[in-house]
């Protein structure tokens, strides 16, 4: 029984963090707030794009998507094959891309009211078919099959509200903004706006 309780004792010894390790955790808490409040202050008081966009990144990087594998890239410009215009790219805001195999996993957009790009909707779309795109480009390169359909996810962002959608893009899809003709079947998006609060 001595012994069973001496080996226990050491066990919930082993486990008691170190001393410093919690007053540091809510240094990292406090230094993490302060920042994303100070990014959030700056997008919301001045609605210039810049500061949206690194509200956003601030924002994916505290909700931890930026971690492991994954990077949160700026504006990144997507390659988009597209009827008989050679070098057409899709400029987007951000992107989440695996780092190791730079497959696109997340696009935003910014609706820039201020500039004159207030329907950044079908900027969304194309920058979901230009991921499709480049997604299988990259599976090509690495010797993978390409796949017929990708649900790619987008934020469109007004200021700091988003707007987040699921783009379902199909082989058929990127082949008719390819060859320029309208597809023969429906895609739907789905889509969650956010409302805006008012006081």
């Amino acid at each position: 029984m001595a012994g069973g309780g001496e080996a226990s004792r050491y066990r919930f010894r082993d486990s008691v963090p170190e001393k410093d390790s919690l007053p540091n955790r809510k240094n990292r808490t406090f230094s993490n707030t302060r920042r994303f409040l100070a990014f959030l202050d700056l997008a919301t008081r001045t609605a210039k794009e810049h500061f949206v966009v690194d509200f956003v990144i601030e924002t994916l990087r505290l909700l931890g998507f930026e971690e492991g594998s994954t990077h949160v890239a700026t504006h990144p410009a997507l390659p988009l094959t597209i009827s008989d215009k050679s070098g057409t790219v899709v400029r987007t805001d951000a992107c989440l891309l695996d780092r190791y195999l730079t497959i696109v996993l997340l696009v935003v957009i910014n609706d820039d009211i201020l500039t004159g790009k207030a329907d950044a909707e079908p900027r969304v779309i194309a920058a979901a078919i230009a991921a499709f795109q480049c997604n299988n480009r990259k599976r090509i390169d690495l010797g993978l099959d390409p796949l017929d359909t990708m649900t790619i996810p987008c934020i469109k962002m007004t200021g700091t509200r988003p707007t987040f959608y699921l783009v379902p893009v199909t082989e058929a899809l990127s082949d008719a903004a390819i060859s320029g003709q309208h597809p023969t079947t429906r895609t739907r998006v789905l889509c969650c706006p956010t409302t805006q609060h008012t006081r």
